[in-house]
């Protein structure tokens, strides 16, 4: 169970990737479930009976998304624009201590946290938190402790940091995992569901758009996903508990 339980935590801290648990509908649902041209590296989050997808959009600031089911989605209002360019990989963490929103940001390969009341708020930036670093996940482990997951630049390397709160760190980063080939992605049951983004063909590079698809382990403990496209699927039923 904590190996199965370890490799789901890695695999949610994949760049790109949002892993929700939640049982399976008798409805279907076919990818994509965001049809826009440009959205990637989603990041969702579950509140009080809706979830909440933030992704990389306009290169210029982030939207938020909402949905009771995880495959019907309305697009809300804009929550944050830094006034830069290269804004992605955003991630909304909900703090059950101050019960307020924090949104790690990446703009320009720098990491940054802005707070807001609400997750359809404006979040109103507090600080640069890492420098050269992109994709940043907060890690809550229910009894007081914070760490804050990124990639350091260069060579794409997992770093965690402790935090002594969502905006202060605490003692130094540590070096959890990197590639050791240029192409390399690492490989308890229990009903996962990855939010992730496809390339939509090979015409531009953010020709992207938003899909969902189950993840599973067989009989080894061994984490297996497939992606789908324009197929009918089982849905997932609504609201399930996400991981954040």
């Amino acid at each position: 169970m904590r190996l199965a339980r370890f490799v789901s935590v890695i695999m949610c801290l994949l760049p790109g990737t949002t892993c929700i648990a939640a049982e399976t509908a008798g409805q279907t649902y076919t990818n994509p479930i965001i049809d826009e041209i440009g959205p990637a590296d989603p990041s969702v989050i579950l509140h009080e009976g809706r979830y909440y997808l933030y992704c990389t959009g306009d290169n210029r600031s982030y939207y938020v998304y909402y949905s009771t089911d995880l495959v019907h989605w309305t697009k809300g209002p804009k929550v944050f624009q830094p006034g830069e360019t290269n804004v992605w990989a955003p991630d909304v963490f909900r703090n059950p201590d101050d019960e307020k929103f924090y949104l790690y940001y990446t703009v320009s390969k720098r990491i940054g946290v802005a707070v807001a009341d609400r997750p359809d708020a404006t979040f109103a930036d507090r600080r640069t938190l890492f420098k050269n670093a992109i994709d940043a996940h907060m890690f809550y482990d229910g009894g007081g402790r914070y760490f804050l997951y990124y990639v350091q630049l260069p060579g794409f390397r997992i770093h965690v940091q402790p935090m002594k709160t969502p905006l202060q760190k605490k003692w130094k980063p540590t070096e959890i995992i990197r590639p050791t080939e240029p192409w390399e992605t690492k490989r308890g049951a229990n009903k996962l569901w990855s939010v992730y983004h496809q390339q939509k063909d090979g015409s531009e590079p953010w020709n992207r758009f938003i899909c969902i698809d189950p993840l599973s382990f067989n009989e080894k403990g061994i984490l297996h996903g497939k992606a789908t496209r324009g197929v009918p699927q089982p849905a997932p039923a609504e609201p399930g508990e996400a991981t954040e």
